[in-house]
């Protein structure tokens, strides 16, 4: 059967270059758009007894976890009960609550709560949540927002799942893009050495990046279905290069020992 199937490709070598290489290009399109979608939320099993008391909790005493906590402080050390800071906090709550994308915003001087200002009464901080229903969708809107999130009078920083999510998935991607850099020259220097060739050193890294490629467009179809945590992509670069470099050895050294055996039995042309 392997027989068959590899003289049919030999034979219909060109089209199946042409296939292939279209779909890596679709697959690449696609799944390079997996990190904006990735979760870093997906920690247990859904009927896990943590889960399920997460949940309980969420439903008695409302979110546990604050879609988003915006710290607010004065650039000229005033109090957050004085009047110029009150007027540019609620100027920027205006700003925040007229927005679509938001479902509610609590704050100090919605509640008079002390528990919103610190000790000193030189900051305040306000919760924010978002009407999406999962972490993809709120990541979008926080991104909508984030514009919004700046004030001339005071310092602004955010906190909360939907930026960390985000910061997270930034941070992934320039690892992994630092982890290339310095990874993929070394290993193509091994590989030369390993492999004895530069075609051959050359083929590993060719279907693991194949591999990650397509491995990442499935990815961000699972995304649409499910929560899908960061560490994924961890995970399938460690398993699609060394995977790829495993079976790529044995074939080339099973072919090389055919080659060796009847150098005759290769088409060349």
């Amino acid at each position: 059967m392997l027989a068959k199937v590899g003289g049919f490709l030999y034979r219909a070598r060109i089209s199946a270059l042409c296939i292939s290489l279209t779909i890596v290009i679709v697959a690449a399109v696609f799944g390079i758009g997996v990190f904006s979608f990735l979760s870093s939320g997906v920690y247990g099993a859904d009927n896990s007894n943590s889960t399920r008391a997460t949940q309980l909790l969420n439903s008695k005493l409302g979110s546990s976890s604050p879609d988003v906590i915006l710290l607010l402080k004065s650039k000229s050390n005033l109090k957050v009960t004085e009047k110029s800071f009150i007027d540019a906090a609620t100027a920027l709550f205006s700003k925040i609550r007229n927005s679509k994308d938001v479902a509610s915003l609590t704050s100090y001087y919605d509640t008079s709560s002390r528990d919103f200002i610190s000790a000193n009464e030189d900051e305040t901080f306000a919760i924010l949540q978002l009407k999406g229903q999962d972490t993809a969708t709120k990541q979008n809107q926080y991104t909508n927002l984030e514009p919004l999130l700046t004030s001339n009078t005071l310092e602004v920083q955010k906190g909360g799942t939907i930026p960390i999510n985000i910061a997270l998935n930034k941070q992934t991607g320039q690892d992994l893009e630092r982890a290339e850099v310095f990874t993929f020259p070394i290993l193509a220097l091994l590989l030369l050495v390993i492999f004895g060739g530069v075609i051959a050193a050359f083929l590993p890294l060719l279907i693991g990046g194949v591999a990650i490629i397509g491995t990442f467009a499935v990815l961000r179809l699972l995304t649409n279905i499910t929560e899908v945590s960061f560490y994924a992509i961890n995970v399938v670069i460690m398993l699609g290069l060394g995977l790829a470099i495993d079976y790529a050895l044995f074939i080339i050294t099973r072919f090389r020992e055919e080659l060796a055996h009847n150098g005759q039995n290769v088409r060349r042309s």
